[in-house]
């Protein structure tokens, strides 16, 4: 069914305004040229920027300007399309809103057009155009890695299907190949990127809920897509894995055509075609740094990562601008002895791209050293990304109640994730240290397990880790999804590896009371 677009703006217009110039109030012509020029900015900030639009819409057929309405005439042309006016044309009249109504019929290929507008005042016509787009009609095709489904196509034959909710390694369901642009980049899960969805066509203002569109549940990373950074909106991707009518037993409402898995065999990358990045350096740069938090803190001896840029054209350079209570070397904060009370230093990130450059100044807060408290206790919940004091790819430092966790990517093949909180997420091969002023006791809250593999037992994953490390002096125990680890002597810090899988924390309790 096609629908109409809102008509709401509708509700401003009124009747137009009827006769000649003279009529409307006689306006010199400079006068009038000036008013044509006002109506047109009228409708901009409703028609203007690139769209894609597949179904039939409306357009206003009245403007007002300072109180007397004009008519709004609206015309289509193509460059680069023929026989435009079979799948694109303006209707003849208004329909009692005030509207007229642009039809649209997808063609064998993608339609690029200009939506025209024009109001004339007297003798003086003002007009602007707005680029359009219309996506390919769904083909039939092989779901080849040499011909693959379009994502409409694909999507069209998944919502044919019965609705399921998982297949088994045993379903004799066929592997297929889809092709589409990245519309909406999903969520980081370490080893694969889940609820990524794509489209036949791209455009700035496209996202999962586009009529082209379809889910792929999760990509695999590999050779091609290796991490979460490799993707991007408007790349070209294809992917193999397995069309399903996706809704979960017992669940109400529609369901959800997407890309899948079978049992063991997951969806793979095989083709990625970066978009085009059209941004200035200077919009670069500006990007970059808005990433970079203005405050940090720091309440251990040694050094400290400062953050790398997010953007892959875009450099980091850091220096010393003031303050003697850290170094700055090698884009680190070295902090040779925490000071008696609580000093600021502040450091300048350059960021280069290009030729461009632009700075940005971080006050680093270095906490005086905690007096040991036989006995205190303190705990981190990871509920609160204000906790957070440095979030990099290369890592991130939570600090609460005296508590002082970091999770640093070490060895890791995936970068350390700052999107995820409650629980947070350390990788495979990822470091771990906790510090704490006189540590005899400390109870790791992980994540209940999930699922049945041996993988995703997350407590587990962490008491084997914790007992890997082989740290002197320490017993590690195990109730149901806590983690204990009891000292024979006070320590200020343990360190560890998620050396076998990934580790998934709710929060820390250093020296509970029970």
């Amino acid at each position: 069914m096609k629908k109409l677009l809102s008509a709401a703006l509708v509700l401003t217009m009124g009747v137009t305004c009827a006769g000649s110039l003279a009529a409307c109030g006689g306006e010199s012509e400079s006068n009038d040229a000036e008013v044509a020029k006002k109506a047109i900015a009228s409708i901009n900030s409703l028609y203007e920027g690139k769209k894609t639009i597949d179904n039939d819409y409306t357009v206003l057929g009245q403007t007002k300007v300072d109180g007397e309405l004009y008519n709004v005439n609206w015309s289509v042309s193509s460059a680069t399309f023929n026989n435009l006016n079979d799948y694109v044309k303006v209707s003849a009249e208004m329909n009692d809103k005030k509207e007229y109504t642009v039809s649209v019929t997808k063609a064998e290929t993608a339609i690029e057009y200009k939506l025209k507008a024009s109001v004339t005042v007297g003798k003086e016509t003002a007009t602007a155009e707005y680029e359009r787009a219309v996506t390919a009609k769904s083909k039939e095709s092989q779901g080849t890695l040499e011909d693959p489904y379009s994502a409409s196509y694909a999507k069209e034959l998944a919502s044919k299907l019965e609705i399921a909710e998982k297949y088994a390694e045993t379903d004799e369901i066929p592997l297929v190949y889809v092709k589409g642009y990245v519309v909406d980049c999903g969520r980081d899960s370490g080893t694969r990127v889940g609820f990524v969805y794509i489209a036949d066509t791209y455009a700035e203002d496209k996202d999962k809920n586009s009529e082209d569109a379809i889910m792929i549940l999760s990509i695999n990373y590999g050779e091609i897509l290796k991490s979460y950074s490799d993707l991007g909106k408007g790349d070209l991707i294809t992917v193999s894995g397995f069309l399903m009518n996706y809704l979960k037993a017992g669940a109400t409402g529609d369901p959800q055509p997407e890309v899948t898995y079978k049992g063991s065999t997951g969806i793979q990358c095989h083709a990625l075609e970066k978009a085009e990045d059209k941004r200035t350096d200077d919009q670069k740069i500006a990007d970059a740094l808005e990433a970079v938090n203005a405050n940090m803190t720091i309440n251990r001896v040694g050094e400290t990562a400062l953050p790398l840029s997010d953007e892959e054209a875009v450099t980091f350079a850091w220096a010393l601008k003031s303050g003697d209570a850290a170094t700055v070397a090698d884009d680190k904060v070295n902090v040779a002895a925490l000071p008696t009370e609580d000093k600021t230093v502040v450091v300048t990130v350059t960021a280069t791209c290009g030729s461009a450059t632009s700075t940005k100044d971080v006050t680093i807060t270095i906490k005086a050293a905690a007096t040991v408290v036989p006995g205190a206790s303190g705990s981190l919940a990871f509920n609160d990304t204000s906790k957070r004091t440095v979030a990099t790819t290369e890592e991130q430092v939570w600090v609460d109640n005296g508590v002082t966790f970091t999770n640093s990517k070490g060895s890791s093949t995936s970068n350390v994730n700052t999107q995820y909180t409650d629980p947070v997420r350390c990788y495979k091969n990822s470091s771990i240290k906790v510090e704490f002023a006189g540590i005899t006791k400390i109870v790791f809250h992980s994540a209940e397990a999930f699922g049945t593999e041996a993988k995703n037992d997350y407590p587990k994953n962490l008491e084997e880790a914790i007992k890997a490390a082989n740290i002197s002096g320490a017993t590690v125990t195990v109730s149901g999804n806590d983690v204990i680890v009891e000292f024979a002597t006070a320590v200020t810090s343990i360190e560890f590896v998620a050396s076998i899988n990934q580790i998934r924390l709710m929060s820390i309790d250093v020296n509970p009371a029970n």
